[in-house]
């Protein structure tokens, strides 16, 4: 997953595409991995403008971390917040800045728990 960062920063949006989607086979599911994937995956998406195909995995990611119990860890909030950074950026993308603003504060809100 770590390879697609580097091609992201590289601006290679597509090559970072195919080493998420590989990534996605090998975590384990509905965890911590999982979400991340996802969430590197709809920031890719997004990056491509596929604004439409971006907005399931973000969605999905934020349910697998909502379904976790126990108290919230430090790697669930950091992970979430920044689940909805990034899906803000989607939705500014979009033109629907209501939900971009929802997103936003909703990540401002958990940062500061």
């Amino acid at each position: 997953m770590h390879c697609a960062d580097v091609e992201c920063e590289r601006g290679n949006f597509h090559r970072a595409e195919i080493l998420c989607d590989r990534a996605y086979y090998m975590v384990e599911k509905n965890g911590y991995a999982e979400a991340e994937c996802l969430g590197r995956s709809a920031h890719v998406k997004t990056m491509l403008g596929e604004l439409t195909e971006a907005e399931n995995p973000f969605e999905r990611a934020i349910k697998i971390i909502k379904g976790m119990h126990g108290p919230k860890s430090f790697r669930s909030v950091t992970l979430e917040s920044g689940l909805l950074a990034r899906w803000t950026n989607l939705s500014l993308a979009q033109k629907r800045y209501t939900i971009a603003a929802k997103h936003f504060i909703r990540g401002y809100l958990l940062a500061r728990e």
